[in-house]
């Protein structure tokens, strides 16, 4: 997002007034847009929740999209706007399908044990996956009943796929690093190295 990036650049200028270097300042600027991207969804998200009155399930589903990620890792889009809009249909439009839907409830525990056997494979932090996800179920049955927990279990659901996509392709991209390596000064066998970018 072009502005986006004109924003932290101009916020970074600021910050970095008495700096002298350009990486320093490199830094600074990667940071505030991820922080203008990350503040700019939870935002919109939360409008959104309150219009369409489901403020307080998209609140809870956003912190817990955020732990989960966060130890879990996964694949990531090449392009913010299509990550921007993916997230806001995550924290929308699955709570208001899984409102109005009639899903038996044997599916959605299919869906959390697949999740749970996804995370257990293929998670970058297992350990504190497992507790973010099992005290996201707790915890959602607690304060909205079946309506926040069949949300909670898409939505870690997705997030599974996501980490199991990423992990493929970690160990694709492990895989050439092995096999062909990187040979300095031979420019054109770096450029047909495959390369992805799937963690933060």
């Amino acid at each position: 997002m072009n502005l986006q990036h004109a924003v932290a650049v101009r916020m970074s200028d600021w910050i970095c007034e008495n700096e002298n270097t350009e990486e320093e300042k490199a830094f600074v600027t990667y940071g505030v847009e991820v922080f203008l991207n990350e503040f700019s969804k939870m935002i919109l998200a939360l409008l959104l929740g309150m219009l369409f009155r489901i403020f307080w399930v998209v609140l809870f589903e956003t912190v817990f999209l955020i732990l989960l990620r966060r130890y879990a890792a996964g694949a990531h889009f090449q392009n913010n706007a299509m990550c921007f809009c993916f997230t806001e249909c995550v924290l929308v439009v699955i709570p208001v399908i899984v409102s109005v839907a009639n899903i038996h409830w044997s599916i959605y525990a299919l869906l959390c044990m697949a999740a749970g056997m996804c995370f257990h494979l293929s998670a970058r932090e297992r350990r504190y996956t497992a507790i973010v996800f099992g005290m996201g179920m707790v915890v959602s049955c607690i304060l909205g009943g079946m309506f926040f927990l069949k949300t909670t279990v898409v939505i870690a659901m997705i997030v599974a796929l996501s980490t199991v996509y990423g992990e493929k392709e970690c160990r694709k991209e492990a895989f050439c690093r092995t096999i062909f390596g990187k040979r300095e000064g031979n420019d054109e066998e770096q450029e047909n190295e495959t390369t992805v970018t799937v963690f933060v």
